[in-house]
């Protein structure tokens, strides 16, 4: 059981998002802990589930999120087959309290399965004693769509819609950029092949590309700014596939006529700045002028 590669990824995710040594030493007790007590099973992927529960503790690491919320993902699943007293002994109280809330979450999902994607939303967040196993629970269903295609077609596009109706929006309700990016990305693909295609083909540069030109643009517009108004912080990001999608359905553009294709933020110190820097952006990326996607 050759986990070398899943334990580099999490450890390198770890030292990226600076988190303390004595925190990562707290995770890898953890994975040791998961390790022993999932012992050979194993996911439909053939995958053993340990090492996803180690690609979903790299999630919660990459969303920036407490310890306590890193270990309890990491001990995702032991709520079905470990004591409570055993957890909280290893770990803890308010650990355990995640850990085991995930079975709270089962029952309240199961329990109104035929209620309305917006409706199961309200309860889930208004139900659970802890939004922390919501935010476990999303990292849960990321790393499950990196394995989807081990099931037929029809099953595939049932979990995706279910995560685009229920988990994506969950995701954006609490914050979570970094998992509900990847969540819409992946699901959309799945339950709108043909679409995802359509504008993949249209956007010729990569995702990378496209990173490296919101970036390009972010510091062009500092440029701009410098010393005309105060500012806090300048921040962009490429919009993403489904993002697009339903801007030309809300629009009722083509594709060709869509140009919403990026999103800068930024902050300024004064409503007089704002102004001004409103001001500077139109004279600079009016329509008539660069085609960058603004305006």
């Amino acid at each position: 059981m050759d986990d070398s590669k899943e334990i580099s990824d999490f450890l390198k995710a770890c030292n990226d998002k600076d988190y303390l040594q004595k925190d990562i030493n707290s995770f890898l007790i953890a994975i040791d802990f998961a390790k022993k007590n999932l012992e050979n099973r194993k996911r439909e992927s053939g995958e053993y589930v340990y090492k996803n529960n180690v690609n979903i503790g790299t999630i919660l690491v990459k969303s920036n999120l407490s310890k306590e919320i890193v270990i309890a993902g990491l001990l995702y699943g032991l709520e079905k087959l470990v004591i409570a007293k055993e957890i909280k002994e290893t770990f803890g109280e308010d650990i355990a309290s995640i850990i085991f809330g995930q079975l709270q979450f089962n029952e309240v999902k199961k329990g109104n399965k035929n209620l309305e994607a917006g409706i199961i939303r309200k309860i889930l967040l208004t139900s659970l004693y802890d939004v922390r196993i919501i935010l476990v629970k999303l990292a849960v269903k990321l790393a499950s769509l990196n394995t989807i295609q081990v099931f037929d077609a029809k099953k595939q596009k049932e979990i995706a819609k279910e995560v685009l109706d229920i988990y994506v929006p969950l995701a954006t309700r609490l914050g979570l950029e970094y998992i509900r990016t990847r969540l819409e990305s992946l699901a959309f693909k799945i339950v709108y092949p043909k679409q995802y295609l359509e504008i993949s083909n249209f956007f010729k540069e990569t995702s990378k590309e496209r990173e490296e030109f919101v970036k390009n643009l972010v510091e062009e517009i500092k440029i701009l700014l410098d010393n005309k108004v105060g500012i806090v912080k300048v921040k962009g990001r490429h919009k993403e596939i489904r993002s697009i999608f339903k801007k030309i359905l809300e629009k009722g553009t083509s594709l060709k006529e869509q140009k919403d294709h990026y999103a800068i933020r930024i902050i300024v110190k004064t409503v007089d700045d704002c102004y001004k820097t409103l001001g500077i952006l139109h004279q600079n990326y009016g329509s008539s002028n660069k085609n960058t996607g603004y305006g």
